[in-house]
């Protein structure tokens, strides 16, 4: 299955209805192979995804990332596929949350507020899809390598002008604080300093982060 048809099915909701058809297309695909087409969704996801609705897109990357669907995030942590291939992939999260996410998440998005775009809750719960993080501890050397890397990436998320990439970069930042205490603290120290006018709300979440106080 090619990438554009590997597109298709995963961000039209009808094809995944059907259990023996979903069954056959993960048996198709290899850990190296998804790694491939989620790197390459992720780098083109501002051009590739502008056909699906917010909702589809929801779905869609709800399945890529989910335990229990595709599964395919947990490759990133499957030694026997090359870091040279599951790094790329790792840092092209950042320019999902850049072309997808930023422009088009809520732009006043808070979590603590219902939200009408299904998109909201995948960026801001996005984190919480790797067993790196600090709930559970990194337990060994490749959790580990993977989870420096993730964290890396919520730090150059933080950059991003989007208060929903905010609130998302914060959450992931919060969970990896107890591994990753001094760098996430001063990277939320920074973000903080250089952002003086970002609302209250936010500014109380990272608080909650600096402390690794996040749900």
């Amino acid at each position: 299955m090619d990438y554009t048809q590997m597109l298709s099915f995963v961000f039209v909701s009808s094809d995944l209805a059907d259990g023996a058809e979903l069954r056959r297309f993960l048996g198709s695909v290899t850990p190296t192979d998804a790694i491939l087409f989620v790197t390459r969704l992720f780098s083109k996801c501002g051009s590739d995804l502008t056909q699906f609705s917010d909702r589809a897109v929801a779905d869609g990357l709800g399945f890529i990332a989910f335990t229990g669907e595709s599964d395919w995030l947990r490759s990133l942590y499957d030694e026997r596929i090359g870091w040279a291939v599951r790094a790329p992939c790792i840092k092209s999260i950042v320019t999902l949350y850049r072309d997808c996410f930023a422009p088009r998440c809520t732009k006043s998005y808070n979590p603590n507020l219902e939200s009408a775009n299904p998109l909201d809750a995948t960026c801001y719960m996005w984190w919480d899809r790797f067993h790196s993080s600090g709930y559970p501890m990194a337990t060994d050397a490749t959790d580990e390598l993977v989870g420096r890397a993730l964290v890396e990436v919520m730090l150059r998320v933080l950059e991003i002008p989007s208060i929903p990439c905010w609130w998302s970069a914060l959450h992931g930042l919060g969970h990896w604080y107890p591994t990753e205490a001094e760098r996430a603290g001063e990277a939320i120290d920074r973000w903080l300093g250089a952002n003086p006018s970002v609302p209250q709300a936010l500014r109380d979440y990272a608080a909650k982060a600096r402390r690794g106080n996040v749900l």
